[in-house]
């Protein structure tokens, strides 16, 4: 990812809240809701260190990517889609969470905690919404459901 170190300091940087796991993504989202556009150069090539900072299979990891995708719809989703939109990514953790239970206990675990922490400092998160501009369309966002599109008919890239 490359951004102007000036844009960066004006967004305030990565939010220390998503430690380790979607703070990229919260920053694009930011970008987004101020009129601004992000793009990709798909002839790139990008070399990451997957697990550099956890395992996958560390429940940690698990806790961190429960808690920051619930945190970034928290903070970023638009108002209107915002009251369904947790609701329904709760139900589709707690049955991710289920599956889990059948395989990696503590990792079921680190969805309910990850939940918890949510909830302690929804408030703080909700408090972010305010100092985000927001000014992007409804219509930019994917508009079909990534859950049927994955699991149920197979789609595995997106362009």
């Amino acid at each position: 990812m490359m951004i102007r170190a000036e844009l960066f300091r004006t967004l305030g940087g990565f939010d220390e809240d998503f430690f380790a796991h979607m703070e990229e993504i919260d920053l694009c989202w930011r970008m987004k809701r101020m009129g601004l556009k992000t793009f990709y150069v798909g002839s790139s090539t990008v070399y990451h260190v997957g697990g550099g900072t956890l395992a996958a299979s560390n429940p940690r990891k698990t806790y961190y990517n429960f808690r920051n995708g619930l945190d970034m719809l928290i903070k970023n989703e638009p108002g209107g889609k915002l009251f369904w939109m947790v609701p329904f990514r709760i139900l589709l953790d707690w049955l991710a969470a289920l599956n889990f239970l059948l395989k990696t206990p503590t990792h079921a675990l680190a969805v309910f905690k990850a939940h918890l922490t949510v909830l302690a400092r929804f408030g703080r998160t909700l408090s972010k919404r305010g100092k985000i501009k927001s000014g992007y369309a409804i219509s930019e966002i994917y508009p079909h459901s990534m859950i049927w599109r994955y699991f149920i008919r197979g789609k595995k890239t997106y362009q």
